[in-house]
């Protein structure tokens, strides 16, 4: 089936600085374990069956992490990343697969995966990328805020005058 598009609804860029996690994966219990040990951690998670409803859940969540398995009926994990991703560009994406191989290994992370894990994973090296992704996604942010920053602050400086209201200007 073709990806929901063009989408038909807003996308809520979320202002907030904790990492959201969205699971995505067909297998229930995978999600309820992932969600589980990840609330554990202090994460604010949410989860979806497929692709189409992690596009869905992505719209409203504004993850800044998705954690993926790669084969899905519908949509796969890296078709769903990619279209989440057109609306979040900055989000760490993580693949889980069952099926793994080097080569699929590979090609996600040319096309930008955090990390690819196979199932089963052991949860502390679950934990240990996730905790890895949130920082590097962090850290992302942080750099944006600075160079937002850095851009007010040279366009202060570029203002021409000399008056006392100006001189604040710049000091500030």
């Amino acid at each position: 089936p073709a990806p929901p598009s063009p989408f038909h609804f807003q996308w809520h860029k979320r202002m907030d600085q904790s990492p959201r996690i969205l699971i995505i994966d067909d297998e229930e219990r995978i999600r309820t374990i992932l969600t589980a040990l990840l609330k554990d951690e202090g994460f604010t998670v949410e989860s979806a069956r497929d692709g189409f409803e992690g596009i869905e859940r992505a719209r409203t969540f504004c993850p800044t992490l998705v954690v993926a398995d790669l084969q899905m009926p519908r949509m796969d994990g890296m078709e769903t990343i990619a279209h989440i991703k057109e609306h979040f560009p900055d989000i760490v994406p993580i693949i889980l697969t069952a099926h793994g191989s080097i080569r699929s290994a590979v090609d996600a992370i040319k096309q930008g995966v955090y990390d690819y894990l196979t199932k089963p994973f052991d949860n502390d090296q679950l934990l240990l990328v996730v905790r890895r992704a949130a920082a590097l996604s962090g850290l992302r942010r942080e750099v944006e805020e600075l160079k937002r920053q850095l851009s007010m602050a040279r366009g202060v400086g570029s203002i021409v005058g000399e008056s006392t209201a100006m001189k604040v200007l710049r000091s500030q």
